[in-house]
């Protein structure tokens, strides 16, 4: 059987997702992308709160160098976000599926009442060619989010506040 990885972006969402499945025992591991374009304090939470709960992480980075895509082709806007998401993030993904003979599964803090767009196309599980999507909080409002933290006695992202 393939891990299971808690996607930890240092977001609240992703925090609370990652709560969830690694308090839960359904991941094993807490997984962090560093994409290069994040701030450092967003790194050092995400590490400090897998080091107090005793969590497992590991981070993975980008093959591409933000600055560089900036300096050759300028600051990317709104019609190429799948390409900067493909370059930045899904190919950290996929570094991590090869180490697998099966499909790893990825648990992410994606919800559906985030936007328009992403009511209608969140699904509690989604499989694609090289992994296993499971939003784990998918039916989950800002106030549920929110009221979990609360309740679950979790630090709060510095940098979201």
């Amino acid at each position: 059987m393939s891990e299971t990885y808690a996607l930890f972006s240092g977001g609240h969402d992703s925090l609370v997702s990652t709560h969830k499945a690694i308090e839960s025992g359904t991941a094993d591991k807490v997984l962090h992308i560093n994409t290069g374009i994040g701030i450092r304090q967003t790194r050092e939470f995400v590490e400090t709160v897998c080091e107090r709960r005793g969590w497992p992480l590991e981070t993975i980075a980008s093959d591409h160098d933000y600055e560089k895509i900036v300096l050759e082709n300028q600051f990317p806007g709104p019609a190429v976000h799948i390409i900067m998401y493909s370059k930045l993030k899904e190919r950290a993904l996929r570094k991590v599926a090869r180490r697998h003979d099966d499909k790893p599964v990825f648990i992410t803090g994606v919800r559906k009442h985030e936007s328009e767009a992403r009511f209608k196309n969140v699904t509690p599980e989604q499989e694609d060619s090289s992994w296993i999507w499971r939003a784990n909080i998918h039916d989950f409002t800002q106030s549920d989010v929110e009221s979990y933290i609360d309740d679950h006695g979790l630090l709060r992202s510095p940098v979201k506040q």
